[in-house]
Protein backbone atom coordinates (compact mmCIF):
# COMPACT_ATOMS: atom_id res chain seq x y z
CA UNK A 1 0.00 0.00 0.00
CA UNK A 2 1.22 3.58 -0.80
CA UNK A 3 1.59 6.04 1.66
CA UNK A 4 3.09 9.03 0.24
CA UNK A 5 1.65 12.10 -0.38
CA UNK A 6 0.44 12.78 -3.99
CA UNK A 7 2.07 16.54 -4.90
CA UNK A 8 -0.11 18.78 -7.46
CA UNK A 9 2.91 18.83 -10.00
CA UNK A 10 4.94 16.26 -11.68
CA UNK A 11 8.60 16.57 -10.19
CA UNK A 12 10.42 15.17 -12.92
CA UNK A 13 11.23 17.22 -15.93
CA UNK A 14 11.25 14.74 -18.88
CA UNK A 15 7.51 14.63 -17.90
CA UNK A 16 6.85 18.05 -18.44
CA UNK A 17 5.91 19.57 -21.76
CA UNK A 18 7.87 22.47 -21.16
CA UNK A 19 9.97 22.23 -18.09
CA UNK A 20 11.17 25.66 -18.47
CA UNK A 21 8.10 27.24 -17.15
CA UNK A 22 7.10 27.34 -13.70
CA UNK A 23 3.16 27.27 -15.26
CA UNK A 24 4.15 23.13 -16.37
CA UNK A 25 4.48 22.20 -12.63
CA UNK A 26 1.07 23.16 -11.99
CA UNK A 27 -2.41 21.74 -13.12
CA UNK A 28 -3.73 23.40 -16.32
CA UNK A 29 -7.05 24.95 -14.26
CA UNK A 30 -4.27 26.54 -11.77
CA UNK A 31 -2.08 27.40 -14.28
CA UNK A 32 -4.70 29.07 -15.78
CA UNK A 33 -5.64 30.89 -12.51
CA UNK A 34 -2.08 31.89 -11.45
CA UNK A 35 -1.46 33.82 -14.85
CA UNK A 36 -4.78 36.29 -15.17
CA UNK A 37 -4.32 37.11 -11.61
CA UNK A 38 -0.57 38.16 -12.59
CA UNK A 39 -2.07 39.74 -16.26
CA UNK A 40 -4.25 41.75 -13.41
CA UNK A 41 -1.83 42.47 -11.11
CA UNK A 42 0.68 44.27 -13.56
CA UNK A 43 -2.11 45.81 -15.18
CA UNK A 44 -3.38 46.68 -11.59
CA UNK A 45 0.48 48.43 -11.08
CA UNK A 46 0.65 50.13 -14.26
CA UNK A 47 -2.75 52.02 -13.64
CA UNK A 48 -1.35 52.71 -9.54
CA UNK A 49 1.98 53.93 -10.81
CA UNK A 50 0.19 56.20 -13.01
CA UNK A 51 -2.23 57.58 -11.07
CA UNK A 52 0.46 58.43 -8.44
CA UNK A 53 2.80 60.33 -11.39
CA UNK A 54 -0.37 61.82 -12.54
CA UNK A 55 -1.46 63.60 -9.15
CA UNK A 56 2.35 64.29 -7.88
CA UNK A 57 2.01 67.99 -8.12
CA UNK A 58 -1.04 67.81 -6.38
CA UNK A 59 0.33 65.49 -3.43
CA UNK A 60 3.13 67.88 -3.21
CA UNK A 61 0.92 70.79 -2.76
CA UNK A 62 -1.32 68.80 -0.44
CA UNK A 63 1.41 68.55 1.86
CA UNK A 64 3.35 72.07 1.39
CA UNK A 65 0.08 74.14 1.43
CA UNK A 66 -2.16 72.40 3.72
CA UNK A 67 -2.47 72.01 7.97
CA UNK A 68 -1.65 68.25 7.88
CA UNK A 69 -3.81 66.09 9.41
CA UNK A 70 -4.96 62.80 10.04
CA UNK A 71 -6.85 62.68 6.73
CA UNK A 72 -3.90 63.61 5.07
CA UNK A 73 -1.76 61.26 6.90
CA UNK A 74 -4.25 58.25 6.03
CA UNK A 75 -4.41 59.32 2.42
CA UNK A 76 -0.06 58.78 2.68
CA UNK A 77 -0.35 55.90 4.01
CA UNK A 78 -3.21 55.14 1.97
CA UNK A 79 -0.96 55.48 -1.23
CA UNK A 80 2.05 54.07 -0.19
CA UNK A 81 0.91 50.84 1.33
CA UNK A 82 -1.41 50.39 -1.82
CA UNK A 83 1.33 50.81 -4.09
CA UNK A 84 3.48 48.77 -1.81
CA UNK A 85 0.63 45.93 -1.69
CA UNK A 86 0.57 45.97 -5.47
CA UNK A 87 3.96 45.83 -6.23
CA UNK A 88 5.01 43.04 -3.80
CA UNK A 89 2.01 41.22 -5.18
CA UNK A 90 3.08 41.73 -8.72
CA UNK A 91 6.73 40.67 -8.10
CA UNK A 92 5.54 37.79 -6.09
CA UNK A 93 3.33 36.24 -8.43
CA UNK A 94 6.00 36.94 -11.43
CA UNK A 95 9.48 37.14 -10.22
CA UNK A 96 11.71 33.89 -8.87
CA UNK A 97 12.29 34.53 -5.07
CA UNK A 98 14.50 32.02 -2.82
CA UNK A 99 11.98 32.12 0.21
CA UNK A 100 8.19 31.91 -1.09
CA UNK A 101 6.72 31.49 2.75
CA UNK A 102 8.58 34.49 4.11
CA UNK A 103 7.98 36.38 0.72
CA UNK A 104 4.19 35.91 1.32
CA UNK A 105 4.35 36.56 5.06
CA UNK A 106 5.85 40.21 4.19
CA UNK A 107 3.13 40.37 1.44
CA UNK A 108 -0.06 39.45 3.46
CA UNK A 109 1.63 42.54 6.15
CA UNK A 110 1.01 45.35 3.80
CA UNK A 111 -2.66 44.19 2.76
CA UNK A 112 -3.86 45.12 6.48
CA UNK A 113 -1.99 48.76 5.98
CA UNK A 114 -3.42 49.07 2.67
CA UNK A 115 -6.71 48.62 2.58
CA UNK A 116 -7.83 50.00 5.60
CA UNK A 117 -5.92 53.17 5.21
CA UNK A 118 -7.99 53.43 1.92
CA UNK A 119 -11.33 52.63 4.26
CA UNK A 120 -10.57 55.51 6.55
CA UNK A 121 -10.51 57.84 4.06
CA UNK A 122 -14.26 56.62 3.16
CA UNK A 123 -15.09 56.98 7.07
CA UNK A 124 -14.03 60.27 7.00
CA UNK A 125 -16.19 61.41 4.12
CA UNK A 126 -19.36 59.30 5.79
CA UNK A 127 -18.43 60.99 9.08
CA UNK A 128 -18.06 65.08 7.79
CA UNK A 129 -21.16 64.06 5.74
CA UNK A 130 -22.95 63.01 8.48
CA UNK A 131 -21.86 65.08 11.37
CA UNK A 132 -24.37 65.60 13.91
CA UNK A 133 -25.55 62.55 13.48
CA UNK A 134 -23.66 60.52 16.04
CA UNK A 135 -25.41 56.93 15.20
CA UNK A 136 -24.49 56.98 11.97
CA UNK A 137 -20.77 58.14 12.95
CA UNK A 138 -20.35 55.60 15.73
CA UNK A 139 -21.50 52.75 13.22
CA UNK A 140 -19.17 53.76 10.58
CA UNK A 141 -16.45 53.64 12.80
CA UNK A 142 -17.58 50.06 14.22
CA UNK A 143 -17.50 49.25 10.74
CA UNK A 144 -14.23 50.48 9.89
CA UNK A 145 -12.65 48.67 13.06
CA UNK A 146 -14.69 45.23 11.46
CA UNK A 147 -12.66 46.27 7.95
CA UNK A 148 -9.14 46.22 10.09
CA UNK A 149 -9.70 43.18 11.69
CA UNK A 150 -10.76 41.05 9.11
CA UNK A 151 -8.09 42.38 6.69
CA UNK A 152 -5.59 41.22 9.54
CA UNK A 153 -6.60 37.78 8.78
CA UNK A 154 -4.57 37.45 5.70
CA UNK A 155 -1.64 37.45 8.48
CA UNK A 156 -2.64 34.41 9.71
CA UNK A 157 -4.34 32.26 7.05
CA UNK A 158 -2.32 32.43 3.42
CA UNK A 159 0.64 30.26 3.24
CA UNK A 160 2.80 30.57 -0.23
CA UNK A 161 5.37 28.10 -1.25
CA UNK A 162 7.30 26.96 -4.83
CA UNK A 163 5.94 25.79 -7.68
CA UNK A 164 7.67 22.58 -7.86
CA UNK A 165 11.45 22.81 -7.91
CA UNK A 166 11.75 26.95 -9.31
CA UNK A 167 11.98 29.54 -7.29
CA UNK A 168 8.14 31.20 -8.33
CA UNK A 169 5.56 31.36 -5.63
CA UNK A 170 2.36 30.40 -5.23
CA UNK A 171 -0.40 31.36 -2.83
CA UNK A 172 -1.08 27.51 -1.57
CA UNK A 173 -2.90 27.25 1.53
CA UNK A 174 -6.13 29.87 2.21
CA UNK A 175 -7.38 30.00 5.31
CA UNK A 176 -11.62 29.80 5.42
CA UNK A 177 -11.80 33.02 7.73
CA UNK A 178 -9.49 35.01 5.32
CA UNK A 179 -12.66 35.40 2.83
CA UNK A 180 -13.73 38.18 5.96
CA UNK A 181 -10.70 40.24 3.94
CA UNK A 182 -12.48 40.78 1.46
CA UNK A 183 -15.81 40.55 2.06
CA UNK A 184 -16.03 43.34 5.42
CA UNK A 185 -14.28 45.70 3.15
CA UNK A 186 -17.09 45.29 0.27
CA UNK A 187 -20.11 45.48 2.67
CA UNK A 188 -17.99 48.22 4.27
CA UNK A 189 -17.40 50.37 1.40
CA UNK A 190 -20.95 49.68 -0.46
CA UNK A 191 -22.86 51.13 2.87
CA UNK A 192 -20.52 53.88 2.44
CA UNK A 193 -21.57 54.94 -0.68
CA UNK A 194 -25.17 54.28 -0.66
CA UNK A 195 -25.57 56.34 2.94
CA UNK A 196 -23.07 58.91 1.50
CA UNK A 197 -25.65 58.68 -1.74
CA UNK A 198 -28.63 58.55 -0.14
CA UNK A 199 -27.62 61.89 2.40
CA UNK A 200 -26.56 63.86 -0.68
CA UNK A 201 -29.97 62.78 -2.60
CA UNK A 202 -31.83 64.19 0.62
CA UNK A 203 -30.32 67.82 -0.17
CA UNK A 204 -31.65 68.21 -3.30
CA UNK A 205 -35.55 69.81 -3.71
CA UNK A 206 -36.30 67.30 -6.38
CA UNK A 207 -39.06 64.58 -5.49
CA UNK A 208 -37.44 61.40 -5.84
CA UNK A 209 -39.31 58.41 -7.74
CA UNK A 210 -37.92 54.86 -8.69
CA UNK A 211 -36.80 56.21 -11.97
CA UNK A 212 -34.87 59.37 -11.67
CA UNK A 213 -33.99 57.87 -8.28
CA UNK A 214 -32.10 55.29 -9.98
CA UNK A 215 -30.98 57.35 -12.21
CA UNK A 216 -29.19 59.61 -10.15
CA UNK A 217 -27.82 56.92 -8.25
CA UNK A 218 -25.97 56.12 -11.61
CA UNK A 219 -25.01 59.74 -13.21
CA UNK A 220 -25.89 61.93 -10.61
CA UNK A 221 -28.19 63.76 -11.98
CA UNK A 222 -30.39 66.94 -10.28
CA UNK A 223 -27.15 66.83 -7.68
CA UNK A 224 -25.76 70.56 -7.06
CA UNK A 225 -22.32 70.78 -8.67
CA UNK A 226 -20.33 70.35 -5.37
CA UNK A 227 -22.54 67.26 -4.16
CA UNK A 228 -22.60 65.76 -7.77
CA UNK A 229 -18.74 66.12 -7.36
CA UNK A 230 -18.26 64.13 -4.00
CA UNK A 231 -21.21 61.72 -5.28
CA UNK A 232 -18.86 61.10 -8.37
CA UNK A 233 -15.65 60.82 -6.36
CA UNK A 234 -17.01 58.26 -4.55
CA UNK A 235 -18.52 55.66 -7.28
CA UNK A 236 -14.89 56.31 -8.84
CA UNK A 237 -13.51 55.03 -5.57
CA UNK A 238 -16.38 51.97 -5.22
CA UNK A 239 -15.78 50.56 -8.12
Amino acid sequence: MNDTIPTPWPTHPQQLPNPFTPMAFLPPDIAFQVTVASYILVGSLGVLIWDILNNLSSDYRLLTKYRIGLPTIAYFISRVGSLAYVLCSTIFETYPADNCALFEKILCGLYPVAIPATSLLFFFRVRAIFDRNKVVVAFFAFMWLAVLGGCITVTRGVTGINIGPTKYCLNFALEDYVAAAAIIPLVNDTLVFFAISVRLMTNTHVEYNLRNGIKTLVSGDYLPAFSKTLFQDGQIYYL
